[in-house]
């Protein structure tokens, strides 16, 4: 039933694309792909416009167990939480349209927890049709993950609005983290 109501909650999130700004995006090329720098890209404790944050999100400086023991948004309820951000592709930017949703998430559940979970999607809105994809997702019970490059891949073309949506839930455990930090785009030649 939890479930259910996650993905039911998750896409009506995303098909209300009018509590979003629109920010903007830069590409450059480093000889693989092409990398989307996007002004607000989760690595600092800033809340700038890009994304919205719900009250379960919290910035955390350090995150003990991460590698680089860099800070992260921590998701900090046991409820549903929500960090999402909108961006809109370049009408003359370069690619294929085979974008990728690269971000670094942390995942700790000592006791093996389903509800201890992160996930990743992303809406795309071409030509007003919009398309949901759950580009990464993890639960607990699956074991953990510690700041490592994840995500997937989506597509998208020039003009369209990408959504980028994470959401988390922790169990309230002692030891349980659920956080995200420095997300960016990727797309393909």
């Amino acid at each position: 039933m939890r479930k259910f109501a996650l993905v039911l909650f998750c896409s009506a999130f995303f098909f209300t694309g009018s509590a979003f700004a629109s920010c903007s995006m830069s590409e450059s090329y480093n000889g693989l792909v092409y990398v989307y720098s996007m002004n607000e890209d989760l690595s600092t404790s800033t809340q700038g416009p890009c994304y919205t944050f719900d009250s379960g999100t919290a910035w955390q400086s350090s995150i003990t167990d991460c590698i680089f023991s860099a800070g992260a948004w921590k998701f900090t309820g046991i409820g549903q939480n929500i960090l999402s951000g909108a961006f809109t592709v370049g009408n003359s930017d370069s690619g294929s349209t085979t974008f990728g949703l690269n971000f670094e998430p942390e995942l700790v559940s000592p006791n093996r927890s389903f509800y201890d979970n992160l996930t990743a999607s992303v809406s795309v809105v071409h030509n007003g049709v919009v398309t949901n994809t759950t580009v990464w997702s993890l639960y607990g019970t699956s074991g953990n993950t510690y700041c490592g490059g994840n995500g997937g891949t989506f597509t998208a073309h020039n003009g369209d609005t990408i959504y980028i949506g994470f959401s988390g839930t922790t169990s309230g455990d002692t030891g349980a983290i659920t956080a995200v930090r420095h997300a960016w785009l990727s797309r393909q030649p």
